[in-house]
């Protein structure tokens, strides 16, 4: 099986790796987790439709931030900026499975059930 998992998100869909995240370790939360936040630049160039109108190409460089999110079974690096300890030490082992005997019950006296009579009314 999977011992590690990274959840990274972009712009606008960091906060929705964060949540995805924090749910994952609120199932396990034995998970260790590290952090790596950075930033991005995008260029982006817009050139005129009609070029004759005489303007000018515009660019706009704007940053973008990234999250990097590793949630692991196994220890990581406690020295690393962004590292997180489990809140739970240990996995917890699998319970048991329990037999599930029933026993019929008997109607309460308050209950709505109709009894059948042999005797005419």
């Amino acid at each position: 099986g999977c011992r590690t998992v990274v959840v990274k998100g972009e712009a606008q869909t960091c906060t929705k790796a964060i949540s995805v995240a924090e749910i994952v370790k609120r199932r396990m939360p034995f998970l260790h987790q590290n952090n790596q936040i950075s930033y991005s630049s995008i260029e982006d160039v817009w050139t005129p439709k009609d070029e004759t109108m005489g303007l000018d190409e515009l660019q706009v460089v704007r940053k973008v931030p990234s999250i990097h999110i590793t949630l692991s079974i196994d220890a990581l690096d406690p020295s690393a900026n962004g590292y997180q300890a489990p809140k739970q030490k240990k996995k917890p082992q699998k319970a048991k499975a329990k037999s599930t005997t029933t026993t019929p019950r008997r109607a309460s006296r308050g209950s709505k059930t109709k009894e059948s009579s042999s005797t005419p009314r």
